[in-house]
């Protein structure tokens, strides 16, 4: 994504998922892409559009294409 133009933070603290979704918004990031051992088993990630709350699961190698 970095490679792409996006600016990308992830966190490092061990912070709870909803903790990560209020710094998120805290930060007003458009989106968060969720990663977790769930996602990587089953090659799709969870791309939240921050301002409407929508949630989609994308391939990893879709996701530049839908944050486009």
């Amino acid at each position: 994504l970095r490679y792409n133009g996006f600016n990308v933070d992830m966190d490092f603290c061990d912070r709870s998922v909803k903790s990560q979704m209020k710094y998120a918004n805290k930060i007003n990031a458009k989106y968060t892409v969720v990663i977790g051992d769930d996602e990587i088993d089953s090659n799709q990630l969870v791309i939240k559009n921050m301002e409407t709350g929508e949630e989609i699961k994308s391939n990893f190698s879709n996701i530049s294409n839908y944050l486009n």
